[in-house]
């Protein structure tokens, strides 16, 4: 029995994805150098200073990775104040998935607290999932360590085996099924080939039958979610 949901945030609830992509490449453009979006999935739901500094190896930018995220940070809390809004689609099924399962949910993120507030200010985050927001800075664990999902888990006061994760990244599709939930994949910033190419670069003996692969939040992925969840594996 499903008695708890836990979500992503970035690229999973909001689509904040595509403007780190469009800041990523801004940086880069400005001292004649390109970003390859190819350098992104294995860092995606990892901690920033890790991702910064491997984009200024990669692209070779004279800047340190703090000067890189000081500009960065600049961009992305534009586009959070002013740009970033639920994936398409995403309330109706959250409301109708809570309905169906009468569970608690919890938001599983490495979002940073600067831009966690702002989007929680312009979409009301924190009331939505009753205050259950675990951020993976504060409790010093990253995704694909599967303590940021059994956190969560143990929050809600359930066990993380009878838990949905969903999750867009392949660190946190692997930190979900490591922590025995089972786990809903969204391609909704990588295509399934890529995805999982890089699940498969962090977890080779991955168990596919305890993941869901969808494209977003439709009537048809909301039937998929919920067969699959009262499936026994």
């Amino acid at each position: 029995m499903i008695k708890g949901l836990l979500f992503d945030l970035d690229g999973t609830i909001i689509n904040s994805e595509e403007y780190y992509d469009v800041a990523n490449i801004e940086i880069a453009a400005e001292y004649g150098k390109h970003y390859d979006r190819a350098t992104k999935p294995l860092f995606m739901g990892r901690p920033n200073k890790e991702f910064a500094e491997h984009v200024v190896k990669v692209c070779d930018l004279p800047i340190n990775a703090e000067t890189f995220l000081k500009k960065r940070r600049e961009k992305i809390n534009y586009f959070y104040r002013e740009k970033i809004d639920y994936l398409i689609g995403f309330e109706s099924f959250f409301d109708k998935l809570t309905k169906r399962f009468n569970c608690k949910c919890a938001i599983v993120t490495a979002c940073n607290k600067e831009n966690f507030d702002i989007s929680d200010l312009r979409l009301g985050l924190t009331k939505k999932f009753d205050g259950n927001v675990i951020r993976t800075d504060d409790i010093g664990k990253h995704k694909p360590d599967p303590e940021p999902f059994l956190h969560a888990a143990r929050k809600l006061g359930v066990d993380c085996k009878n838990c949905l994760v969903f999750e867009d990244a392949p660190s946190g599709i692997v930190s979900g099924y490591r922590a025995g939930a089972k786990v809903i994949a969204l391609t909704t910033t990588l295509d399934e080939a890529t995805l999982f190419d890089n699940v498969r670069k962090i977890e080779p003996t991955i168990d596919m039958n305890k993941i869901l692969i969808i494209e977003g939040y439709d009537e048809d992925s909301l039937k998929k979610v919920i067969e699959f969840a009262e499936t026994k594996y």
